[in-house]
């Protein structure tokens, strides 16, 4: 992968995935940098014995969903919420609806994407940082 496709193929997480409001993009881009480090690869998925290769697919989801669990935890400790709409409603009182041009001028009016939206996506890089240096550090 190229620098920049990671960041190209991010793009859609935008709004609570394609602006509908559902899982935060930070949520689900820290869940795409643990996949990338800790994830399935191309040798476990070409292993002839499957036997083998299930052993390995249910290690390696394990060891996810205990990663992913640390963040979806953080995430609802500060935000109550891994969903955008409701981490929207903690910020700002209420939630916006991302298709309609005068919400989308109110949410940057109040600092949406000043300050609001990037303190969740520090927040979300941050606590995966932790979590892998914790992992790396077992």
């Amino acid at each position: 992968m190229k620098g920049g496709d990671a960041v190209k193929a991010a793009t859609g997480f935008a709004g609570g995935i394609g602006r509908t409001g559902s899982a935060c993009g930070g949520y689900t881009g820290g869940v795409m940098a643990l996949g990338l480090l800790f994830g399935r690869d191309a040798k476990t998925m070409k292993l002839s014995d499957q036997e083998e290769r299930m052993d390995r697919f249910r290690e390696i989801e394990g060891r996810m969903g205990n990663l992913i669990k640390a963040l979806t935890e953080r995430f609802k400790a500060e935000y109550g919420s891994t969903i955008c709409n409701d981490i929207e409603a903690k910020l700002f009182g209420r939630s916006f609806d991302k298709w309609n041009p005068e919400d989308r001028k109110e949410k940057d009016r109040l600092g949406g994407h000043k300050d609001k939206c990037p303190s969740v996506v520090g927040n979300a890089a941050r606590w995966v940082s932790e979590i892998i240096l914790e992992e790396q550090g077992k």
